[in-house]
Order: C-alpha cells, then structure tokens, then sequence
C-alpha cells in the first residue's frame, strides 16, 4: 500500500494542534507534519516565522519547515527572518540562503559578514562553505588572507578555516595550509587554540543536560552537576 494514505487522516488533527495554547505542542506539531510530509499549512507557518509575540523555538521550527520546502518558500522565509530581532532566527536564515539564487545568495552573505553579530558572521562563513561558485570561493579566500594577516578576531578563526577546508573552491587550500605551517613548534595546545573562543554556552548546556548519549556529565560538573574527574564546565 502506498504510505502517503496513512498521513491522510492525521492531516486535519495535526492542524488542529496548530491553535493549541502550548508552544511545545505547536513546535512538536510542525516537527511532525515537516516529517511526514504535510505542507499544506505553509500560510500559518510563514505567519508563525512573522509573530515576534511567540516563543523563538516555535518559529525556528516554522521556518525549518519552510527552508526544508525550498523556493519562494525559502525566499519569503528568509526574509522574513532576517527583518527579526532575534539573533537564532537570522542567524538560521543566514545558514538557509545557501538554497536561494547564487545572486542573491551571495549578496545577502556579503551583508552579513558586514554585521557586528559574531553568530550571523559565522553562519554567513558556514554558509558560504556550501555555495559553489567562485565568487563564494573568493569572499572565503578573503578571509584568508585576513587569518594571515592576524586580522580575524578569535571567535571567528576556527569558523574561517572550517569553511576553507568545506569548500570546493581550490585556491583556499593552500592558504588554509600556509596558516597551520605557521602555527608556534613550542605550543603543544597550538593545534586548539581556535577552540577556545567563540561557541554557543545555551548549546553547551543543551548539550550537557539533554544529549545522554554523549554522558558528559559522569567527568565533568557543570556548577553543582555532575562527576569531578574532569574539570568544571561552568565558564568554558
């Protein structure tokens, strides 16, 4: 039997739960309907990206949801979540341009590597990672350039050369090489000291409390949390 049959049914119930006063209930219910396929709510979810009077976490999965539709979908959604004040979602969309036209792509990165904001300036190198076409290749290969010549701030530098090392675009590999041939013979921490800056402390902590799997807490504590044969998180 063909499975869409099964969704059928599911399509007026989970719609229904859009309403529903609970943000998790309404985050869990775009999550399932972008899974199984339902995209017959893109109206009430480029509404949900819009409303600056809802939690952050449903709108990051409304415009997920959109992203994932791609197009003109993608197009309004970026938009739209470039005009927030919330850092997250124009920092989501700045990852999500990569899927719009080369052009405008590329002009809306370039914008963004212009902005104080540490995160939108490093999802606009992730980004540009994953565009292939030369003028991407260059903008990254600028920055480069920039690395060389000592003038990337710290939290930026491990995102620059991830880039380089993502991208498809040849000419970064030689500078990406040339700045690991300069790091210091007598500093054996010399190969992470990119890691120490930058980072995302609410998803350290996500990471610590939620992921089991990665069961960071039987060595480390994170303020009273935790085991003591590492050493404290708290403040890394």
């Amino acid at each position: 039997r063909d499975s869409r049959l099964a969704i059928v049914p599911l399509r007026l119930p989970l719609s229904n739960l859009f309403s529903d006063p609970s943000e998790a209930i309404q985050e869990a219910t775009i999550k399932a309907m972008n899974r199984l396929g339902i995209d017959t709510e893109r109206e009430r979810l480029h509404g949900l990206v819009a409303n600056s009077e809802i939690g952050t976490s449903v709108r990051l999965a409304a415009f997920e949801a959109l992203a994932q539709s791609g197009g003109e979908d993608l197009l309004t959604a970026v938009r739209t979540a470039r005009s927030s004040s919330v850092d997250s979602l124009r920092e989501k969309a700045s990852l999500s341009q990569a899927g719009l036209p080369v052009d405008e792509a590329i002009q809306l990165f370039q914008m963004d590597l212009k902005e104080d904001s540490i995160g939108l300036r490093r999802a606009a190198l992730r980004g540009l990672a994953v565009v292939e076409d030369p003028r991407a290749g260059r903008i990254l290969e600028s920055w480069l350039d920039r690395l060389l010549g000592g003038n990337v701030v710290n939290e930026l530098v491990l995102d620059v050369l991830d880039a380089a090392a993502e991208s498809s675009y040849e000419p970064l590999a030689a500078k990406a090489q040339e700045y690991e041939q300069g790091r210091a013979l007598d500093d054996r921490f010399a190969l992470y000291r990119e890691v120490l800056y930058g980072g995302d402390p609410e998803k350290g902590r996500k990471l610590y409390e939620e992921r089991l799997d990665l069961a960071c807490a039987r060595c480390h504590r994170l303020g009273d949390l935790g085991g003591d044969v590492g050493p404290n998180l708290a403040g890394i």
